[in-house]
């Protein structure tokens, strides 16, 4: 949000920023490499425990800070728990809501999980949505055929293009030395023995190919276990980065393997190839461009996939630079930034 959150305060629109603390450890991280400030945060994680518990607190702080500021629009961002909260209690407190990343779907109530349901509830109860392509804002207007759906790419890769001109500049960050790809898995969905199979591929496919693997591991207890357990001298365990040196890395990885289809576009934006690790995908349209893999769970599936794309990962580089990214310009921010002050002149309060 932060491409959005500046190209608002360009127009005098200046919005408050809320976080409310869901991945706190992870947000302080990013938000000064952002320019983008907190004005109030809700600490939520202090008290919760699972997902109602967080859901429950989110709708109950965010609708008593949203009784205090009375604003007249409320912006929510993808499909997380804090989002989905956030919303409902903006819903609650009659204020209308803009979704940014509407419309995004798997087709699959269980993956991922719980934020497929997450999006589509949000999808429903918005007065504003911004979808990032036109099968996402085909998507949103079948939950909801009253809120105008705009069609602005992702700010995500916004952000990517400001990370690379500021790196192109100051190019400071550490490099890792040797080949390698990057790792990033943390869906709930495949917590457990799963998780492990899944890493163990990566790793045989990764020494037979001999690269090496870096892993960011998620805080998530059930992440941090998992990545505990496969001990091997090519899976290297990184602590969570700052999104600067994450970008780094993931710009110089052979290819990139995840779960998380908002790496899927900003891996498209570096020209990076990506395999998903996952049943289904919530971003088809990586896979139509040829720019990513959906490969699934199985781990001799993984295996055999990992070891063709790091083979073939120059040629696959190449291919991508030459095409469209489906998730943005770099503009999106802006154009959604214009909607929202057209909105907020068609809406004045009396």
């Amino acid at each position: 949000l932060a491409p959005v959150f500046h190209a608002l305060c360009d127009m005098d629109n200046a919005p408050t920023v809320c976080c409310t603390g869901q991945h706190q450890e992870l947000i302080h991280q990013h938000m000064g490499i952002l320019d983008m400030p907190v004005d109030l945060w809700l600490d939520v994680m202090r008290d919760s425990g699972g997902l109602n518990d967080t859901l429950a607190l989110v709708v109950e702080r965010v609708g008593a800070t949203l009784r205090g500021l009375q604003p007249r629009l409320v912006l929510v961002q993808g499909d997380t728990t804090s989002a989905l909260g956030a919303g409902l209690a903006a819903f609650h407190e009659g204020i209308p809501v803009a979704h940014v990343e509407a419309g995004l779907r798997s087709g699959h109530p269980q993956s991922p999980f719980p934020e497929e349901l997450n999006r589509i509830a949000l999808d429903a109860l918005d007065s504003l949505l911004f979808a990032p392509t036109m099968l996402a804002a085909e998507q949103a207007r079948q939950v909801n055929r009253i809120a105008p759906v705009h069609v602005v790419g992702n700010p995500v890769v916004d952000s990517v293009h400001a990370i690379l001109a500021r790196q192109a500049e100051t190019p400071s960050l550490p490099v890792w030395p040797g080949r390698y790809v990057l790792l990033e898995l943390h869906r709930r969905e495949s917590f457990g023995t799963r998780l492990e199979a899944m890493v163990r591929a990566v790793v045989t496919a990764a020494e037979i190919e001999e690269v090496d693997v870096l892993w960011p591991a998620h805080p998530n207890p059930a992440v941090r276990v998992v990545a505990s357990a496969v001990q091997h001298p090519r899976l290297h365990l990184l602590e969570p980065l700052a999104y600067d040196a994450f970008l780094r890395l993931a710009q110089g990885a052979e290819v990139v393997i995840c779960d998380s289809g908002g790496l899927v576009e900003e891996a498209i934006s570096l020209a990076v190839p990506t395999l998903q690790l996952r049943g289904h995908t919530d971003r088809p349209e990586a896979i139509q461009a040829q720019c990513s893999w959906l490969v699934g769970c199985h781990p001799q599936h993984i295996e055999k996939l990992v070891r063709e794309a790091v083979r073939m990962a120059e040629a696959w580089r190449a291919s991508i630079r030459q095409r469209r990214n489906p998730y943005g310009d770099g503009h999106a921010g802006e154009r959604i930034a214009a909607h929202v002050g057209a909105w907020l002149e068609g809406n004045r309060r009396d």
